[in-house]
C-alpha cells in the first residue's frame, strides 16, 4: 500500500492490518476504515491525515477505452458504438475487465482497429462525437 501523508508531502509504503467490515457510504461511494502498519519514519505524527492507494490488480499490454463510453442494452449486456459502414453507429457488444475508474480493459469483442463513437457531452473531456470522429482506434497499457 502507498500512504500519502499530505503535510509531510510524503509518500510511505504500509501493509494493511486490518479492514472494517461496514462501509462508510459517501455521495455513493462506499469507503472501508483500515488500519496501516507503515514503514518509520519520525516526521509522522499521530493525527496526521493520509491518503493509502491499494493496488487491488494490475494488467499490461491491453486494450482500453473509456469508460464513459460503456452502454447497457436491454439484455444488460456492456456494449460500444463503433463505425460501421457508411459512417453509421453499429452496436458492438463487449467483455470488460480490469478498470481503474476511468478506463476499462476489453477482454473480447473489440479489435485496436476499430473506432468507437459517442456522443460528447458538456463535462466531457476527450473530443469528437457521433459524425466527427470519434477515439482513436484503442489504447494500450
Amino acid at each position: 500500500v502507498l500512504v500519502t501523508i499530505n503535510a509531510l508531502d510524503k509518500t510511505l509504503t504500509g501493509k494493511i492490518s486490518e479492514i472494517s467490515n461496514t462501509a462508510i457510504n459517501k455521495n455513493g461511494v462506499a469507503y472501508f476504515t483500515a488500519t496501516l502498519d507503515l514503514e518509520e519514519d519520525a516526521a509522522v505524527k499521530v493525527g496526521m491525515s493520509a491518503e493509502a492507494k491499494i493496488l487491488n490488480e494490475s494488467v499490461k499490454e491491453v486494450l482500453i477505452i473509456p469508460m464513459s463510453v460503456l452502454q447497457f442494452n436491454e439484455l444488460e449486456q456492456v456494449y460500444v458504438l463503433v463505425k460501421g459502414d457508411k459512417g453509421r453507429p453499429l452496436e458492438q457488444v463487449i467483455k470488460v475487465g480490469v478498470n481503474d475508474g476511468k478506463n476499462v480493459e476489453i477482454i473480447e469483442g473489440l479489435t485496436v482497429d476499430q473506432i468507437i463513437m459517442y456522443q460528447k457531452t458538456e463535462n466531457s473531456s476527450t473530443s469528437g462525437g457521433f459524425g466527427g470522429g470519434g477515439f482513436p482506434p484503442g489504447g494500450r497499457q
